[in-house]
Order: C-alpha cells, then structure tokens, then sequence
C-alpha cells in the first residue's frame, strides 16, 4: 500500500477471504476493478463523494459585480504584485462559483489565488465566515502550511478597514451535519 492510498487493489489470493465479509473491510468496484477499503475510509469518501455532488448540483453562483472585482484586481496588483493569467483566470472562475477547487504542483500560485480571492471578495463585502469556506491539504501538516501561506500572503496587501485573518481547523469529518 502507498503511502496516502485510500484503499488498495484485490489480489487473487484475497478473493476468497473477502467474500466472507470480513468486519471493518468494504470492497467496491471502479473502472471494472474491485478495490478493498478499511469501512471507515470507505465511509469517509462515499460522505465526501456525496457532500461534493450535492455542492455541483446546487451551484448557485454568486452575485459578483465582475468590473468591481476587476478593478480590486488591478489595485491589489498594482500594489503587491502581478498574478500570472492562470491565476487571474482562476479567480474569476472561483467568483463565479459556489463551489471550486484550485489544483496544481508545488509553486504553481494556489496560495496566491486563494489570497487574492479572499481580499477581493473582502473588498467587495461577500467575504463568507470562515466557517463557510473549505480549504482542503492532504495531510495536517499540509494544511497548517496552507493556513499559514494564506496568512502571510493576506499581509502583503495594503491595510484595510476590515483586515480579514483566517486560522485553519482541522476536520476530517464531511458528514452533512458538519457542514453548512
């Protein structure tokens, strides 16, 4: 097993043992293969699977004054520094969703991104609680240093009346009454 799999292919030898239903062990087929799962994980993803459908099929954009933004844009630009157009791209796709996910490998500017949305949308007076906004890492660690960059990217803009300051929480729990 890799390190960070959420579950692991079925060997041969298994077959047999996993067709007992062991306690605590959940097979699942994808893409004509069967997979085997500790059943917390498993329950675990299936949430997170089901919490995220619900999230697409619900979009409701929000009401975002694109100009407004565009120019917020300019001026946090013009006083910190310039986003590369993947950035700028994504965070105008971001206002125009409820629900997005920015991706990319180390040094690609997701930090930088979700900095710059959060001060636009700061600006603009949509910025949501935190408790309604999801930053996600793969790990603790992962996620600590995420909260931490966007804190230090949020001190590079100039001051504003409503400074927004956001401390991360970790939670692995995705079950629809953990979240709004």
């Amino acid at each position: 097993m890799e390190e960070g799999s959420l579950c692991v292919p079925v060997k041969k030898e298994w077959k047999d043992v996993l067709k007992l239903k062991p306690p605590g062990l959940v097979v699942d087929k994808f893409e004509n293969k069967e997979w085997v799962y500790f059943e917390k994980t498993y329950r675990s993803k299936t949430d997170l699977e089901n919490l995220l459908k619900e999230r697409i099929q619900n979009n409701v954009p929000p009401k975002v004054d694109r100009r407004h933004a565009e120019e917020i844009l300019k001026n946090l630009e013009s006083k910190s520094f310039p986003l590369k157009e993947a950035q700028a791209k994504a965070i105008f796709s971001c206002l125009n969703s409820s629900f997005h996910i920015v991706s990319g490998g180390p040094g690609t500017g997701k930090t930088t991104v979700v900095a710059f949305l959060l001060e636009i949308l700061n600006q603009l007076g949509q910025l949501p609680s935190p408790e309604e906004i999801a930053l996600v890492a793969p790990t603790g660690r992962a996620a600590q240093r995420l909260t931490e960059s966007i804190q230090e990217n949020l001190k590079k803009f100039p001051k504003q009346k409503n400074p927004i300051s956001y401390g991360g929480k970790r939670s692995t729990d995705f079950s629809p009454t953990n979240r709004r």
